[in-house]
């Protein structure tokens, strides 16, 4: 009998705390739905020129073998 109240007191926490969960996860979407979100932006870091890759001026002669 005990068993069957301490699981019934578990589920309803369960099912209190995905309730708290599904308004909490409502208020955020509302939040967002109000921000300007892009995906794939086109952000391109400014480099200088001295800090570019340069090609390799000399490449061995040998590649991967023994």
């Amino acid at each position: 009998m005990e068993k069957n109240i301490v699981l019934t007191i578990v589920v309803l926490g369960l099912i209190i705390f995905a309730g708290i969960q599904a308004v909490e996860l409502a208020n955020i979407k509302a939040q967002v739905s109000g921000a300007e979100i892009s995906a794939g932006s086109t952000y391109q870091a400014q480099v200088p020129a001295q800090q570019q890759a340069r090609p390799a001026q000399t490449q061995s002669a040998m590649v991967g073998g023994c």
